[in-house]
């Protein structure tokens, strides 16, 4: 196949070109990823494109088929790779979000500091941090969190705009999506097309588990213990069972309700034993790598228990058949700043929907005082208590400021243009905004600041008349809670639109960018959100370190 795809090579550059022509009607005002304005392949994509333009319609199916299989029905895989070349990602994507996540590491440490230096220099309103903060349920965490160990992996959703320049759509820090995925992806696709491993240099998705895992080792041996994995069944999907693989390869042991190995917390510190032993003995823990939500995982702390309450009982408001008197009585303790943890329980175990609140409880016991054991020093985690806040949108609107004042840099990589529906620091509704962008709604996308996964964005070009009337209400209700950026048409591959998730790892060792993105397409017909529970299928996104010369090819021939 590796001969065979040289020799026909010109014959489907010449088809793509002609192809090009069809896909200008896809999206006149959108980055085309793979050919260039003169209609010619880019340079990166040559070989992978020459390989997908011989597949059949049929063949592009059974390779989405077989692909979801190998995820465990999770999602699909593309064909068709994602092609970034070395120099781009090492000049614009990987410094930018690295200088990105030093911006919000440096706030965040201010922040929990106490000295909170941006509010003096009026970077940030003090008010909005609060209401950012009392949104994600985490003003538990105030004064508590040691700003020298604040941890978390983070992973900016980016974009191609029109003219090709990188953009960050929005933030997300701490249990985020794709990480157990990168290599599955990878591998898959060069099992399918071994030719491409042939020809290109890449960079390899292994180096990301190890990499991070070194980084956890370096954490853990400051506390003389080892690494462990925690996470609670049951499972959204079935990455979660691919990270206790990956992770498991550099020896780093997985803690369930289920496993053998278990975890204890004590005044000293973390331990670990096996359980199927009749002697255990107990393993000092130095790290624990937290696999979801705090609220989840260890509901003990105030904090996390309140967030565990709020998250259960906005779950039951969206029950259509919720009785009325309990959905005024949970509306009303939802609404209420700050919120009580005892009146939401008590409503929610009248209501007989305190079932969930017990189970999680339950799951959660053997990481009992986890929480409060890392706040007094005698763990270390990958994921800090109190900076899911950061991922708010609202906190987006002032990522590029916060460079610009910690780190008296220009950024790399821009936010889109973004405005509020209320005025900077007030919940009062900017009614010329509002007039405005509901006069001109195909130009823009709404987002509401909390939304999680594509929930509660809208499309401008995408939205449909009766969607309009429910929205403008929304934004009425509750104007805070809703931003608007200038609609930006994501570039695309054939046809798909697309964007790439650039995980990268915070702790107090540094920052650490992957070399693997994460990518995600949707057909360019959907909604206009990539999002994989709706039509989105995940993409392989390669490196380009550059091509294997005659001698890899006469040595592989041997």
């Amino acid at each position: 196949m590796k001969t065979g795809w040289s020799r026909h090579f010109i014959v489907w550059s010449l088809l793509a070109a002609v192809l090009f022509v069809g896909k200008i009607a896809w999206a006149q005002d959108a980055f085309n990823e793979i050919f260039n304005p003169q209609g010619q392949v880019r340079s990166e994509y040559r070989e992978a494109y020459a390989i997908w333009s011989k597949l059949s319609e049929q063949e592009k199916e059974k390779f989405l088929r077989d692909s979801r299989a190998a995820f465990k029905g999770d999602n699909a895989l593309d064909a068709m790779p994602r092609i970034i070349s070395a120099r781009e990602y090492d000049e614009v994507l990987k410094p930018g979000v690295e200088q990105r996540a030093n911006a919000i590491t440096a706030f965040l440490q201010d922040h929990y500091s106490g000295v909170r230096s941006y509010e003096k220099a009026e970077i940030i309103p003090a008010e909005i941090i609060e209401r950012l903060i009392q949104r994600s349920n985490e003003a538990g965490f105030d004064g508590l969190v040691n700003p020298k160990n604040i941890s978390f992996f983070y992973g900016p959703d980016i974009i191609k705009d029109r003219k090709g320049v990188w953009r960050v759509i929005e933030d997300n820090p701490g249990f985020i999506g794709g990480i157990g995925d990168l290599k599955l992806a990878q591998d898959f696709l060069l099992k399918n097309f071994p030719e491409l491993a042939d020809t290109l240099r890449f960079r390899s998705a292994d180096d990301f588990y190890r990499h991070v895992t070194d980084r956890y080792k370096e954490r853990a041996a400051r506390h003389n213990g080892r690494v462990i994995l925690y996470m609670t069944p049951p499972y959204a999907d079935n990455e979660d069972k691919r990270m206790r693989e990956l992770f498991g390869r550099y020896g780093i042991d997985v803690v369930t309700s289920y496993s053998n190995k278990q975890m204890v917390v004590k005044d000293d510190g973390v331990y670990v034993y096996d359980q199927t032993l009749e002697k255990p003995r107990l393993h000092k823990v130095g790290l624990v790598m937290l696999n979801g939500e705090h609220s989840w995982l260890d509901t003990s702390h105030p904090a996390s228990y309140l967030r565990l309450l709020v998250e259960e009982a906005s779950g039951h408001l969206k029950e259509k058949s919720l009785n009325k008197k309990i959905r005024a009585e949970l509306e009303a303790a939802l609404a209420k700043e700050p919120r009580d943890a005892k009146e939401l329980r008590e409503i929610l175990q009248r209501s007989n929907l305190g079932n969930g609140i017990s189970t999680a409880i339950a799951k959660s016991r053997q990481a009992r005082n986890l929480t409060e054991a890392f706040l007094r020093g005698k763990v270390d985690m990958n994921y800090s208590p109190g900076v899911d806040f950061i991922g708010d949108k609202e906190f987006y609107l002032y990522v590029e400021k916060l460079i610009r004042y910690y780190l008296k840099q220009e950024p790399i990589i821009k936010n889109i243009p973004t405005q509020r529906f209320a005025h900077e620091g007030t919940a009062r509704l900017d009614q010329k905004m509002f007039e405005n962008v509901f006069k001109n709604l195909s130009k823009y996308v709404v987002k509401k600041v909390d939304g999680r996964g594509g929930d509660a964005v809208w499309v401008g070009p995408k939205v449909s008349a009766k969607e309009i009337p429910d929205l403008k209400q929304r934004i009425l209700n509750n104007p805070a809670e809703y931003i608007v950026q200038e609609y930006t048409p994501l570039s695309y591959m054939n046809k798909n639109i697309v964007d790439i998730r650039v995980i990268t790892d915070v702790g107090p060792n540094g920052v650490y960018v992957t070399d693997t993105p994460w990518g995600r397409g949707l057909p360019m017909d959907g909604n206009g959100k990539v999002n994989l529970s709706d039509q989105g299928r995940e993409i392989t996104v390669l490196i380009h370190e550059g091509r294997w010369g005659l001698c890899k090819n006469v040595h592989m021939r041997k």
